[in-house]
């Protein structure tokens, strides 16, 4: 009978709590300090499951093939938190998606 791997370090096992500790690779050296790193360790993105088809050019795939190999973080929720972080912090994008909204309702 085989047994069943590790978890995944870097894998999402319960919601998504900013503050919670989350355990990280070994291998990882990263500052307690609210890094970006351990913001996406700490990122659930479990329950979604809608998919999208995206389009990169090869560096970028060889960067996130790389930075699942160095960091055992899925591709999918790299760029899931990614997108979050984007709208997070760009918060005029969603501007212009209810300005488009309330445009077209008319």
């Amino acid at each position: 009978m085989k047994s069943k791997p590790a978890p995944d370090p870097g894998a999402s096992t319960g919601e998504y709590d900013k503050k919670a500790p989350r355990i990280l690779p070994d291998d990882l050296i990263i500052p307690d300090d609210g890094s970006i790193l351990r913001t996406l360790y700490r990122y659930d993105n479990s329950k979604n499951r809608n998919l999208v088809h995206v389009r990169f050019d090869k560096l970028t795939v060889e960067r996130l093939n790389k930075f699942k190999l160095a960091t055992k973080v899925d591709m999918s929720k790299l760029i899931a938190f990614a997108v979050d972080h984007l709208f997070e912090t760009q918060p005029e994008l969603i501007t212009v998606i209810r300005n488009y909204m309330q445009n077209t309702m008319l």
